[in-house]
């Protein structure tokens, strides 16, 4: 009897699935003892020990099933399965090519190579062998949606879409793909669509888990958080969608205090919702978020079902300080890079450090933060993320820093955790967590404002100056890019589109209207609606003014961090975006001197700028009033020996932001005296 017989549903009454598994195990093994050499009885035993999750010991039953028909196609497959399952893939992809050697047409072999190849980094194989395998099963959903999985990270969304809904079409109860789909369409900025595909994937887990499906509508009303625009039309609308956000909290809290939901299959919807949630765009709504952070991180520790311990006290006589660091990003990304210069720069004889990353991609900075110590790469499982906490909790740190709460749901839920004694947030996502579990938010003192703690649920300390250690830098380390337009003066304005509030809107046609020769040039947002909606705001706003702003504003494709350097070398002036200003951006802009002016904001997000300015003693650019701000702008188009004026003075004080060894005093100053 083969094991998929054996465990399969035998009717009302019948033992439960773990039940039945149990009694393969034993099956297999009876007669193994009466029949050693039965390779089919091996085999078999492998495939009930893999879905019991025993991987090492299926692997072993595998290869004793090829030691006996080497030429076993089925279990080379499996064998390769596993493996891959216990993060050996190389050895995952000699299995499954010797499988797919003894049977060419053998659709899963080339699926679970392709996820294989995946993890190795090898995406034009890996897509190779999924395109092979919906070739040779057209009806095999998982092929198409690990097929859509690469589409899609290879850009190519309409048709990983397309992918996502073959699978859903071949088997509608199939929730990853239904997730899948969701996601995908809610980047194309289809967010209705997205919504009724979260609602599938949460109806799909509940029936897979013979839940009723009784917190789906509020766990769906939970994901239309993460389904709000990226950028919004008008005022109203964004006053709108804050409102309906905070009504959804409320909704979820009320619930959960009236009701403890009990089905396994409830959990299982309210984990897979709780999940996804990152709360990203809510920062760029620019007003104070402690409250909602607050209610957001009270909602999801109750969802996500999260106990918390008090810390254990530091065990006496060890003398180095346990520091972990923990990013999807531990790359060279603005969420996490600048982090390397805190950590590189503390005294390594009193610290050990532990490095925490969720992905695989790799680039010199990743290899850098390795370097620093104990470098851990974890395979970060939503439904199953207890596993990563729990090794990092193995480790005992006495600090874990999470530097961009807020960027993904792998650090919204490490927020929610307690993990190590103290645990700090920074800035590379700038604003609160709202969780009770971490402790402070390191701050720079120039750019918060007075009254600043009231921001943030986490104790506010306001390290020295930028808090930032920078590296000097060489000049000019690439040419500008060619001038898009000779006669015209160039307005770079090139943050993230998503950062431009439509009530600032009027900015750009007030300048216009001084400087005729402006062209205001921005880049492409992505999920490419953003474009479209910021375009259509502006022709809006240059109407009001009587104005065409084809004449005055350019939309440029997005380009790689060396072409949008070289970009940004080109223009005439920087435009820095109100209300969350930037930072890698404008101090990007200060090394090449390149003219800019500011207003800060009154979040710390909205400051960057203005602190850069002020610890450069340039204070002069840093303007006071919307109005001054569009004077600034206007006179640095205008005049050009204004323009030389301001990137002489640049050039000239750019050196006080590099090598600050007094904020890194306060920073190991802090550590070392472990305030809670």
């Amino acid at each position: 009897m083969s094991f998929s017989s054996l465990i399969a549903p035998q009717g009302q009454g019948a033992p439960c699935p773990e039940e039945r598994l149990k009694e393969a195990i034993g099956c297999y093994s009876e007669a193994l003892k009466l029949k050693p050499a039965y390779a089919e009885a091996h085999y078999n035993l492998g495939c009930a020990l893999s879905e019991g999750e025993e991987l090492e010991s299926a692997s072993a039953c595998y290869r004793r099933a090829l030691h006996l028909r080497p030429h076993y196609p089925e279990a080379h497959n499996n064998l390769g399965a596993a493996l891959r399952q216990l993060g050996r893939p190389g050895e995952a992809i000699a299995s499954l090519r010797q499988a797919i050697a003894l049977r060419p047409g053998y659709a899963e072999a080339h699926n679970m190579l392709g996820l294989a190849l995946r993890d190795l980094g090898f995406l034009d194989e890996a897509l190779a062998s999924y395109r092979q395998a919906v070739h040779l099963n057209p009806a095999f959903a998982e092929a198409h949606n690990n097929l859509g999985i690469l589409l899609r990270a290879d850009g190519q969304i309409e048709a990983a879409a397309d992918s996502y809904r073959r699978a859903l079409d071949l088997k509608p109860e199939f929730a990853e793909a239904a997730a899948n789909l969701g996601n995908t369409l809610k980047e194309m900025g289809q967010m209705d669509a997205a919504l009724s595909c979260y609602r599938q994937e949460l109806q799909a887990a509940a029936l897979n888990l013979h839940g009723i499906g009784a917190w789906v509508e509020e766990c769906v009303n939970l994901l239309s958080i993460e389904c709000q625009p990226a950028i919004f039309r008008s005022e109203e609308e964004l006053s709108r969608m804050r409102n309906r956000i905070e009504q959804v909290l409320a909704g979820l809290a009320q619930r959960l205090e009236d009701t403890d939901p009990q089905k396994m299959g409830e959990r299982a919807v309210m984990r897979r919702a709780a999940t996804k949630i990152t709360g990203f765009y809510i920062a760029y709504h620019q007003q104070n978020d402690r409250p909602l952070m607050e209610r957001l991180s009270t909602v999801l520790t109750q969802l996500l079902g999260i106990l918390n311990t008090p810390p254990a006290h530091r065990p006496g006589g060890r003398h180095r300080i346990r520091l972990g660091i923990a990013s999807h990003f531990l790359r060279n990304h603005n969420a996490a890079n600048w982090a390397y210069g805190w950590l590189s720069h503390l005294p390594k004889a009193d610290y050990e450090f532990f490095t925490y990353c969720f992905q695989s991609e790799s680039d010199d900075l990743s290899r850098r933060f390795a370097a620093l110590g104990t470098h851990r790469t974890l395979r970060f499982d939503p439904m199953a993320f207890e596993t990563v906490v729990n090794v990092m909790r193995a480790d005992d740190l006495d600090f874990l820093m999470l530097p961009d709460v807020g960027m993904t749901s792998v650090s919204r839920i490490l927020s929610l955790h307690r993990i190590a004694r103290t645990q700090f947030t920074a800035w590379g996502h700038p604003v609160t967590t709202g969780s009770t579990q971490m402790d402070f938010f390191l701050s720079s003192d120039l750019m918060e404002p007075e009254g600043a703690q009231a921001h943030y649920s986490e104790r506010l300390l306001r390290l020295p100056n930028l808090a930032l250690y920078l590296d000097p830098c060489q000049q000019g380390l690439a040419e500008p890019a060619p001038r898009l337009r000779e006669d015209r003066i160039l307005y770079g304005c090139l943050q993230s589109l998503f950062k431009y509030l439509p009530r600032y809107d009027d900015l750009f046609p007030r300048i216009a209207l001084e400087v005729p020769k402006a062209l205001f040039v921005f880049l492409e947002g992505k999920p490419s609606y953003m474009t479209a909606v910021l375009r259509e705001r502006l022709q809006g706003a240059f109407r009001r003014f009587g104005l065409d702003a084809d004449r005055f504003v350019l939309f440029l494709p997005r380009r790689s961090s060396e072409d949008f350097n070289r970009l940004m070398r080109s223009m005439d002036v920087v435009v820095d975006s109100l209300g969350w200003s930037g930072g890698n951006t404008s101090l990007a802009a200060v090394r090449d001197a390149l003219p800019l002016a500011t207003m800060p904001g009154d979040f710390m997000r909205g400051r960057h700028t203005s602190a850069i300015l002020q610890r450069m003693q340039a204070d002069e650019f840093v303007a006071a009033s919307i109005d001054e701000y569009i004077n600034k702008l206007i006179a640095l188009g205008n005049d050009t020996d204004y323009r030389r004026y301001c990137s002489t003075t640049l050039r000239d004080r750019g050196q006080a932001l590099y090598e600050d060894n007094i904020f890194i005093t306060a920073l190991d100053d802090f550590l070392r005296h472990d305030p809670c």
